[in-house]
């Protein structure tokens, strides 16, 4: 009666189960801007008998002009098991989901370097074969290109198995708008091209970075306020800064050290390490640290940090917003960053939380003015990241893409929570286009249900793509009228 795979469609918001009643939704609908990446999952469903032989097979998209289906990048999502939750910090709003199976690294189709299928790994994405009960989802990115009209797109997807098929309409709405080549959040994350891709800042193309940490370690710091080495000469940053191409330079930053807040007796060799940065360069001097009145003057009358970077429990309360606000008052900027779990309201990057914990970030940095978004490690790996996580109190703690080799390829592979962080960075851009348009306030205005701040920020998906779909119209409507509306 069942023999047939059941297929079905879900957003790139929800977590689907190895297990549980499949959803009913059949249709792919996208809104999207040129240069924009757009995630959908087709998730198929074995639900009377065992599938074998599963493959998912993508068309063209017609409409205005074709968008070629080598735009579309295909994964398999792979399961890993959470065996001890993430802490519960003084209680709700914001509790992790507990143990279980989670979807999160993926498994990609086809080799990215030759673009031939990928055999023989140990994780190969397909074909594949499903018990019966059992649902697996697959992760579907369509990138729009550059250059084609605005318009309705359409397409199909299609499962196929030994036991039937079936397919799945698309289609896409492309906005008359681009999103820039280089994203407007500045951030740090390194990890290499997979990160770069995903629109943060690993290391690669220069052409698509807008931050670069030159890499001069003081060390010190992280809390224990160990001692810092003793600064760098002026001549070293000189020659530092000379080494990168003219048109980066103003995107150089040096990440000297970090979490210092409360080691005063590093306040006077960080002034000297600002001093001789400042000196000899242009690079800016990021610190992991609440702003610091003793850091505004490094003894020359320019602050001793240009970048600061706090948590969200650092960043809320009236009198840290007033603190910041200080600091950007002297030309500074002020970034948020994420780690373990803080507090009990903020967004959190363990597994065990809800995806939107990754995407709502960068939209409240908009809400608080910060221009950027620091992360500590994407690579902390157990001796097998794709069955454990290395951190067990903080799951997937430093961990947001997985080793390649066990897909058949050299580089590291992304993991669905990267594409979160990815999303909400362009969500992040919808809001400063409409600033560049002259609509702050609209903007801003517009995100405050959905990203108000640290403490207030929503649960539900749909309410962000609402939020998003307004953003973008809006957008589209300027750029038709040529000015500000």
């Amino acid at each position: 009666m069942f023999a047939k795979p059941y297929v079905w469609v879900a957003d790139g918001m929800e977590r689907v189960g190895q297990t549980g009643e499949p959803g009913r939704e059949k249709q792919v609908q996208l809104f999207a801007a040129r240069g924009e990446y757009e995630p959908f999952q087709v998730i198929v469903t074995a639900r009377g008998e065992n599938l074998t032989h599963i493959n998912l097979t993508i068309s063209d998209l017609e409409g205005p002009q074709k968008i070629d289906n080598s735009h579309f990048t295909l994964y398999r999502e792979h399961y890993i098991e959470v065996k001890k939750s993430s802490p519960v910090w003084r209680g709700p709003p914001n509790l992790p989901l507990g143990v279980g199976w989670y979807p999160d690294a993926l498994i990609p189709f086809i080799d990215p370097q030759t673009k031939q299928d990928i055999q023989g790994a140990k994780y190969d994405a397909v074909p594949f074969d499903l018990a019966a009960g059992r649902n697996q989802p697959l992760w579907v990115d369509l990138f729009v290109p550059y250059d084609i009209p605005a318009g309705l797109y359409r397409g199909n997807c299609t499962i196929s198995s030994d036991q039937g098929s079936e397919a799945i309409p698309i289609e896409l709405t492309v906005w008359d708008f681009d999103l820039p080549r280089r994203p407007s959040l500045r951030s740090r994350f390194e990890g290499g091209e997979v990160v770069l891709q995903h629109k943060l800042m690993g290391e690669g193309d220069y052409t698509r970075m807008n931050a670069i940490n030159v890499g001069i370690w003081a060390g010190g710091g992280s809390w224990q306020c160990l001692p810092i080495r003793p600064a760098a000469p002026v001549q070293t940053w000189t020659e530092k800064e000379s080494s990168y191409p003219e048109e980066v330079r103003p995107y150089l930053y040096n990440y000297t050290t970090d979490e210092i807040s409360n080691c005063k007796d590093l306040y006077e060799p960080v002034r000297e390490w600002a001093r001789n940065i400042h000196a000899g360069s242009s690079i800016k001097n990021l610190i992991v640290m609440v702003p610091t009145p003793e850091l505004y003057d490094d003894g020359t009358g320019r602050p001793a940090v240009d970048i600061w970077v706090v948590l969200p429990a650092q960043s809320y309360e009236p009198a840290d917003v007033e603190r910041i606000r200080e600091a950007e008052g002297l030309g500074c900027e002020v970034w948020s960053y994420n780690c373990n779990v803080q507090d009990s309201y903020s967004p959190k990057w363990q597994i065990d939380f809800a995806p939107l914990n990754y995407r709502i970030h960068p939209l409240i940095n908009q809400s608080y003015g910060f221009p950027g978004l620091l992360y500590w490690r994407v690579d902390l790996w157990s001796e097998d990241p794709w069955t454990t996580f290395a951190d067990l109190d903080y799951p997937g703690n430093g961990h947001l893409i997985y080793p390649g080799e066990p897909t058949g390829i050299l580089q590291p592979v992304p993991s669905m929570r990267l594409k979160y962080l990815r999303e909400g960075v362009e969500d992040y851009e919808y809001v400063e286009i409409l600033k560049n348009l002259g609509q702050k306030e609209f903007a801003l205005r517009t995100i405050q249900p959905v990203a108000a701040d640290w403490k207030h920020w929503t649960a539900d998906p749909q309410a962000l793509y609402w939020v998003r779909r307004v953003l973008g119209e809006k957008i589209q409507q300027l750029q038709k009228k040529g000015g500000n509306g």
